[in-house]
């Protein structure tokens, strides 16, 4: 029989780590998770095996070509920009919903924003 335990906080290792949001998508789920003890929150993406030994796969190939144009060091991607500001939730400085990805970059694709 499989058991499953409750996950703890990396912080504070209280077993008060919970998900409070999930959001599916073709490739990944996003969780939002929290601590319910510490506070302490973290966004996770989670990916099927056969995604992530494909990815694995092509950025080997990606470090090979890197390694014979003698240009070694990964391009920085540039982060998306967060839409708060224009999202019919956003009460000046925080989110209505007091997510923690305010106006960061993890928060440009939330399944809450409305414009």
């Amino acid at each position: 029989m499989l058991q499953i335990r409750p996950q703890r906080c990396p912080k504070c290792g209280e077993e008060q780590f919970r998900t409070i949001e999930s959001k599916p998508s073709k490739l990944a789920t996003r969780r939002r998770k929290h601590c319910s003890d510490c506070g302490y929150r973290v966004t996770t993406h989670e990916v099927s095996v056969e995604f992530y030994n494909r990815a694995k796969e092509n950025q080997l190939i990606v470090d090979k070509f890197r390694k014979l144009l003698g240009t070694e060091e990964p391009q920085q991607q540039e982060e998306q920009e967060p839409k708060c500001s224009d999202c019919k939730y956003n009460k000046g400085s925080k989110c209505s919903f007091d997510f923690p990805e305010y106006d960061t970059p993890d928060s440009f694709d939330c399944n809450h924003y409305d414009n």
